[in-house]
């Protein structure tokens, strides 16, 4: 029975893999490099969802989601900008500007760093709290919390990344000839459509 769930559930990963989702990039290199985050690790969604980081993945590890296990890049000293869900709706932090509601202006960048830390961020930085000192909208609490709070959750949510992280790069590096084919046949269909 335990077997059995753990192919379903593997069986469901290679199904949603965003490696196999080559017509959501613009190009190989995109593809290649990837989207960042954990959600988009396993799949990526034509709607804006929760959790989901925004921007550019760094390409410190190219096409490899598990050394982001140890020590996830993105953002750098800050937090990278995500879109999340309060109260049904969804924000993305890179419009705060833009959100009238002051308890909710406030809210957005806590719920965020809350998701990072959730799913995202490696072992380094979760220990670290680097992020959380460089924040503008942390407080030392949270902190102190989440240094608390990491070994439980090390525990709890990792073993989803341990297992999807290492089953991508190998599903990844396998479509890499494929991508090679999908994209120049691509690019030849635009070029020929442009004539």
């Amino acid at each position: 029975m335990v077997n059995y769930i753990k192919i379903s559930v593997l069986l469901l990963f290679i199904s949603s893999c965003s490696s196999f989702q080559l017509n959501k990039h613009d190009g190989f290199w995109e593809w290649f490099i990837g989207k960042p985050g954990f959600t988009n690790t396993l799949g990526i969604s034509d709607e804006p969802r929760d959790g989901v980081v925004l921007g550019d993945r760094y390409p410190i590890y190219l096409w490899l989601r598990t050394p982001e296990i140890i020590f996830n890049p993105q953002g750098g000293l800050y937090y990278p900008d995500m879109v999340v869900e309060l109260k049904n709706e969804l924000y993305k932090t890179t419009e705060l500007s833009q959100i009238k509601d002051r308890r909710i202006k406030y809210a957005v960048p806590s719920r965020r760093n809350s998701a990072f830390h959730a799913f995202d961020t490696g072992i380094i930085d979760g220990i670290l709290q680097y992020r959380e000192l460089n924040d503008p909208s942390s407080k030392t609490s949270n902190v102190i919390l989440r240094c608390i709070i990491f070994p439980i959750w090390f525990v709890v949510i990792y073993p989803m990344r341990l297992i999807a992280y290492p089953v991508h790069d190998v599903l990844k590096t396998a479509m890499i000839p494929v991508a090679v084919v999908y994209y120049t046949v691509k690019s030849d269909e635009n070029e020929e459509e442009e004539k």
